[in-house]
Parts: structure tokens; sequence; C-alpha cells
């Protein structure tokens, strides 16, 4: 497999010593309108899924889409 680049500098991907938050804000009929999602990497596995591909192989395909797909069932099922 070849490198492995890490866009958050300071935390190495295989070495978690934060835990992940998730945070949504909700309109007035209690519909969320927005998910922030605070120490975690699924963010970059959507923006850097270009960049190198054995960062796709490790963290987009298994992690970044999987988790983009919960969030988009949950908001169009609530």
């Amino acid at each position: 497999m070849g490198y492995r680049l890490s866009y958050d500098p300071g935390w190495p991907y295989f070495e978690k010593s934060h835990d992940p938050h998730f945070y949504a804000i909700y309109d007035d009929k209690k519909r969320m309108v927005a998910l922030i999602c605070h120490n975690n990497h699924f963010g970059d596995g959507w923006e850097h899924e270009t960049d190198d591909e054995s960062y796709f192989d490790t963290f987009s395909e298994p992690m970044g889409y999987p988790m983009f797909v919960n969030i988009l069932y949950y908001a169009t099922t609530h």
C-alpha cells in the first residue's frame, strides 16, 4: 500500500486520543438543517478522496461514504 497522507497536522489517523462529537442544528419543526462532525475525519474522506489512492481505499470508501449515506438517509426520512 502507498503512503498515507494526514490532513490534520498533529493528529495521525491511527493515533486517536480524542473522541468524535456530532452536533445538529434543528429548525422550529425539529428538522435537522445542519450536522457538525467534530474530531473525526469523515469530511476529509469526502474532500481528499482523489489525493492519494491508498487514502481513498483506507478512509473514503470504508468510512467516509458509509457515514454520508447514513446522514443522508436520516435527513431524508426524519
